[in-house]
């Protein structure tokens, strides 16, 4: 049989060019639909509304492309209801000063008492502090410079601003960190952070508490090291189940740590704001021996 090469050349270019458009119109399908469920989700999230997650599948670049919009519609889905926890504590913790100042404005236009009076400056000051611990959360965001600083130093400071309270709670505040631990963090907002988990210790967990400084261990090897910082006491700390719990805005605990419960369930929801915006990870530990242990840890940069 003799061979006809031009023959097979034609017959090969015809079946080329019956296979290319359909090879591109495959490859077409194949990047098309991912990117206009992209451009559907994209729509949705920009009005507002909660976008079905994306398949993580297809091309390389496509996969990793709806990855990160799932984890950013993710984010976008926790922000929203952040706020709508937000906004539903705000309304309950304001209605009730607000019921107790209109019954007692009432029953002073009957008959005047001082008791009333220091129940309706009470009730504003309570609605005071609502609205600045409020404010801090929309002030956890704001950037503040960061400054390397001696840890041990700073901790000491810290106990010395906060002595008064400390005394005022009746509890024994001391200090534990090794000489010559510096940190590079916001000096503010790492004080805002150990500040609130202290006036937590001081309210809930009345007794010795110790403002400790740790370092830790490069993350990786040959990097520079962290620390982390925490406030350890020794009441009757918070149940296992609830540890990420009362990290929610205006989140209470069913049973207080003491008798007096006080607070509006917003100091730790602060705190998660302030270590989020900076990098940190917020870490509340059970002590052996009782009590509980809450730490901001600073990773040591890359």
């Amino acid at each position: 049989m003799q061979a006809n090469p031009l023959g097979a050349l034609t017959a090969a270019l015809a079946v080329g060019m019956l296979l290319v458009p359909l090879l591109a119109w495959w490859l077409a399908s194949r990047i098309a639909k991912p990117v206009a469920r992209l451009e559907l989700a994209a729509a949705h999230l920009a009005r507002g509304a909660d976008p079905a997650l994306l398949p993580e599948t297809g091309p390389r670049e496509l996969a990793e492309l709806a990855r990160h919009f799932n984890h950013m519609a993710l984010q976008v889905r926790e922000l929203s209801d952040a706020r709508a926890t937000l906004f539903a504590g705000i309304s309950h913790d304001l209605r009730t000063p607000l019921t107790r100042m209109r019954l007692a404005l009432e029953m002073l236009s009957l008959k005047p008492e001082p008791g009333l009076l220091q129940r309706l400056k009470l009730d504003i000051d309570e609605m005071n502090q609502l609205i600045g611990q409020l404010l801090d959360i929309a002030r956890g965001l704001k950037v503040e410079t960061a400054q390397e600083f001696d840890l041990v130093a700073w901790l000491r400071e810290r106990a010395q601003v906060q002595h008064a309270a400390v005394e005022a709670a009746g509890s024994v505040l001391s200090v534990h960190c090794v000489d010559g631990l510096f940190v590079r963090a916001p000096p503010g907002m790492l004080a805002r952070i150990i500040d609130n988990f202290l006036g937590n210790a001081l309210r809930y967990a009345p007794g010795p508490v110790e403002l400790v400084g740790q370092a830790l261990p490069p993350a990786k090897p040959g990097g520079p090291a962290g620390a982390r910082v925490g406030v350890l006491d020794r009441g009757t700390g918070i149940p296992a189940d609830q540890l990420d719990a009362v990290m929610r805005p205006f989140h209470r605990l069913e049973i207080s740590r003491s008798q007096a419960t006080g607070g509006f369930g917003l100091g730790l929801a602060i705190v998660q704001q302030l270590a989020h915006a900076n990098g940190w990870v917020v870490r509340l530990e059970a002590r052996e021996g009782g009590g509980l242990a809450a730490w901001v840890v600073l990773p040591g940069g890359d």
